[in-house]
């Protein structure tokens, strides 16, 4: 990468960083690879907790608005990685332990392809 392209990606990353949004990154296999800090905040975990985690976790605590369970395999991540296309304004329910209530999260999943 050339001196251009590094001055690139530490801005790219400093802006993702800065986001008043949650940005996650899952790799192929659906573990979360990448969690920028408002992610971690409004999922209440540490970036340890966080990392290595996949949707099928049990300690997932997640419902749909309904307020029936909302399966692993059924979150936006998996759905968008399974099926190549991006899945768009998915309601949901995640239990924060931290906090010990529920967050409600629109989630957006968007595949990317190296």
């Amino acid at each position: 990468m050339n001196e251009k392209g590094k001055f690139s990606e530490i801005n790219y990353q400093s802006v993702i960083e800065k986001l008043s949004v949650g940005i996650i990154k899952h790799n192929k296999q659906g573990e979360i690879i990448y969690a920028n800090p408002m992610a971690l905040e409004l999922l209440g975990l540490s970036k340890e907790q966080l990392l290595g985690k996949s949707p099928y976790d049990p300690d997932w605590n997640v419902i749909h608005p309904n307020g029936q369970p909302f399966p692993g395999f059924s979150h936006p991540a998996p759905q968008c990685i399974f099926t190549k296309k991006p899945v768009r304004d998915v309601i949901m329910g995640v239990y924060r332990p931290k906090f010990k209530n529920i967050v409600w999260l629109m989630v957006d999943a968007e595949p990317f392809f190296d």
